[in-house]
C-alpha cells in the first residue's frame, strides 16, 4: 500500500470475496468503512451490493479479526438511490453522490443537480461537479470522464 492509500483488507463472507476500505475519518476520527464485492481480485463493476459501516473512534480495519469484520459487513447498509461507486481514470474508486439542484439566474432551481465525488481508495480532495442528472441513472464511464473533466479545470 502506497502513502496515499488508504487502509484495506480482503475478507470472505459466505463463498463471496470482499474489500474494506477505511474510506474517510471526521475529524473527531468516526470513521465510514466502506465494502466492495471482488471478482476475479479487482472490485466489481456493479455497485449494487457495495455496503458501508461506521468505524468507531481509534478502530482500524487491521485491529479486527475476521469475525468481528464480518460482523462490521453485515451491520453495513447499501448506497442509497443518490450513490454510485466508480473508478476513477486511475483506478481509484470513488463515490459520487447528488448533492442537491443546481440553480439556475433568478434564484430557481433547475432540473439539474450538483454531485459530490470522494475518493474512498485514496487520499484525494473532494470534488464537485455540476450539473449531472440523477447519479444512480449516469454511466460508470460519464462519472469517470466528469471526474477527469472536473479536476483538470
Amino acid at each position: 500500500m502506497n502513502a496515499a492509500e488508504r487502509p484495506r483488507r480482503e475478507f470472505d463472507v459466505d463463498q463471496d470475496r470482499w474489500l474494506a476500505i477505511d474510506a474517510w475519518r471526521d475529524t473527531g476520527d468516526l470513521g465510514l468503512c466502506y465494502f466492495v464485492p471482488l471478482e476475479r481480485g479487482t472490485p466489481a463493476a456493479d455497485d449494487r451490493n457495495d455496503r458501508r459501516a461506521t468505524l468507531e473512534p481509534g478502530q482500524t480495519l487491521s485491529d479486527l479479526d475476521l469475525e468481528d469484520l464480518a460482523a462490521l459487513w453485515s451491520a453495513g447498509v447499501g448506497l442509497t438511490d443518490t450513490e454510485r461507486r466508480f473508478a476513477g481514470p486511475d483506478d481509484t474508486l470513488w463515490l459520487a453522490r447528488n448533492t442537491g439542484p443546481v440553480w439556475a439566474e433568478g434564484s430557481a432551481a433547475s432540473d439539474s443537480t450538483g454531485a459530490l465525488l470522494r475518493c474512498l481508495s485514496a487520499a484525494r480532495a473532494d470534488v464537485e461537479a455540476s450539473p449531472v442528472g440523477p447519479i444512480r441513472d449516469e454511466p460508470y464511464d460519464r462519472l469517470s470522464e466528469l471526474l477527469a473533466r472536473t479536476k483538470s479545470t
